[in-house]
């Protein structure tokens, strides 16, 4: 694969988007150039910035006096934007969407709203900081309160509304039942229109009557109680959901949920899937979750084949790749993340193939953290993950050897044992970080052989990852390091792993460590004794007893220590 040449990318790009501009129909001359970026595409990433008011291209900068140079720089300042990246294998569809944004006028490029429609997960945009038009101090306080009353109002009803059948009439008689309450009075005759006289033709037309006043509201329709924004609410940038918005959702769910396997189970589904698809257009995602997930539920707690089939067919057609790209992003988000996690295991090969190409593009280990650690649940996620460590680009496999060591998924072991040996060290350091977070039994000739022959520098780094009780496997081969280590600062390191993971095992091993040994040959160094000791106090609880001993046993140079170490435990 030839290295990436910036100015060619560009080239293509700018190509694209200013045929696009001028014809945006599928001409022979737009698929060409956009041909040709697609193929710049399948072999490289490539992020464009404006930056200080210079153009680049991963970093190398364009001149903006070329012509492609100056049709992006002019694209980034229409469309507010300070950064644009493309991850390798864009498809056509996400840089058709971008290339057409950029193309529109200014402040009508739609960019990110097109990639969206185009399920895009490769193409990231980072807007400018003025054209993000920030909320006031108290219009974030006012939306931070509304967002905490929908969901206390949306938790209330999906714990409690589908239990209790009796409906709730909300309206201005709220307590008295639906019978008792007073319909809406009806709207007043508009009056009538004399004809016209037939001199009203020859001079000027006399003023229209005035319409008709509008008529009052309809009562709102059954349903469980909407949130109420808190008083004086006056946010700027969105307005509060209405009555209505809320109620329709909650009664279709409810609908479904009083009889979740009875009669007109299939059309009640199917109205509760239509309003479901309508809050995801109009990006009301955190309910849609919420019904969705109610969904899952009842479809896997279906008595039998027959009940749970409106369900699948509901759920199929509902969790497409766009869908699922707007659920996904609230895997991020700590409220919603357990109920967006069930609701995109739920979809199946689409979630598998989203959540891998969120793990390459994440910018950040947590991020990638959370979208691994719910496509290893998925069936056929944890295979994709692995394949990872067998692509071409050193960062998306040093990334994908960090998150496998952070998820620890026992699968990878051997692939990240193979890293070891790879001829790029980032690579090799990456796999040793992972194995040692794994902790496996698989993993213990590796770590073992680093322990033993490694550099001190890669020993401390794989001594400095090992912990949890997880990684008992690995208590020999640190006990065996520590012994014959003669190097302070590793001995120290070792005793500490053995703390961390501090199981019965370790805590013997420690005890061990801290004894004197033999009075002339074999005699233990004073500071390795010590090191051990701090060990113990980091194994907690499970080490009482053996700091117990070491503080009853006179020994001037132990003594003390733990002492010191068991008080800090009490």
């Amino acid at each position: 694969m030839a290295d990436l040449d910036p100015a060619r990318y560009a080239v293509a790009l700018a190509r694209t988007v200013d045929l696009l501009r001028t014809a945006p129909e599928a001409g022979e001359q737009q698929k060409s150039a956009l041909r040709t970026l697609l193929e710049q595409a399948a072999e490289h990433s490539a992020t464009f910035r404006v930056y200080g008011g210079v153009l680049s291209c991963n970093d190398v900068p364009l001149p903006t006096d070329s012509r492609a140079g100056a049709i992006l720089a002019q694209s980034f300042k229409d469309h507010g934007l300070e950064e644009i990246v493309i991850a390798r294998a864009a498809d056509a569809a996400e840089l058709l969407g971008l290339a057409r944004g950029l193309a529109a006028p200014a402040g009508r490029g739609r960019l990110k709203e097109r990639l969206r429609d185009a399920g895009s997960t490769r193409v990231m945009l980072i807007l400018e900081t003025a054209a993000r038009r920030p909320p006031t101090i108290s219009g974030a306080f006012a939306k931070a309160a509304l967002d905490d009353a929908v969901k206390q109002e949306w938790d209330k009803f999906l714990t409690h509304g589908a239990a209790d059948e009796r409906m709730v009439y909300v309206g201005p008689t709220a307590g008295k039942p639906p019978a008792e309450a007073s319909a809406p009075p009806p709207a007043p005759p508009a009056p009538p229109v004399p004809p016209p006289r037939p001199q009203e033709f020859l001079g000027a037309a006399p003023p229209p009557p005035p319409p008709p006043p509008p008529p009052p509201p309809a009562a709102p329709a059954l349903g469980a109680v909407p949130p109420v924004p808190p008083p004086g609410y006056a946010n700027p940038l969105s307005q509060p959901p209405t009555l209505t918005n809320v109620s329709k959702l909650a009664i279709a769910l409810n609908d479904v949920e009083r009889d979740p396997y009875g009669r007109d189970l299939l059309t009640r589904v199917t109205v509760l899937g239509r309003f479901i698809d309508e809050w995801l257009t109009k990006d009301r995602v955190a309910e849609a979750i919420d019904a969705l997930r109610a969904v899952v539920r009842l479809e896997a707690e279906a008595p039998n084949e027959a009940a749970r089939s409106p369900y699948v067919v509901m759920l199929k057609r509902t969790l497409g790749r766009a869908a699922v790209t707007q659920i996904a992003a609230y895997l991020l988000e700590p409220r919603r993340a357990e109920r967006a996690a069930a609701v995109i295991q739920r979809g199946g090969d689409i979630s598998v193939e989203l959540l891998i190409g969120l793990v390459v593009s994440a910018e950040t280990l947590g991020e990638r953290t959370a979208y691994a650690s719910v496509l290893r649940t998925i069936p056929g996620g944890s295979d994709k993950l692995v394949r990872l460590l067998m692509r071409t680009e050193w960062q998306v496999v040093r990334n994908a050897a960090e998150v496998l060591g952070e998820i620890r998924l026992d699968e990878s072991t051997p692939y990240l044992a193979r890293l070891l040996q790879h001829e790029d060290e980032r690579l090799r350091r990456t796999g040793l970080v992972a194995l040692a977070k794994l902790g496996t039994g698989q993993a213990v000739n590796p770590i073992r052989t680093v322990l033993q022959e490694g550099p001190p520098e890669l020993r401390a780094l794989a001594a400095g990852s090992i912990g949890g009780e997880h990684a008992r496997a690995l208590v020999a081969p640190l006990a065996t390091a520590a012994d014959k280590e003669s190097k302070a600062e590793l001995v120290r390191a070792y005793c500490l792993a053995l703390g961390r993971i501090g199981s019965d095992e370790a805590v013997q091993a420690l005890a061990a460590l801290a004894e004197p040994g033999g009075k002339l040959i074999g005699r233990r160094a004073a500071t390795t004794r010590l090191a051990a000791v701090e060990g113990l106090k980091l194994a907690g609880a499970r080490a009482a007893d053996a700091l117990a001993r070491l503080a009853e046993s006179g020994d001037k140079t132990i003594a003390p220590a733990a002492r010191d170490a068991r008080a800090a435990l009490a």
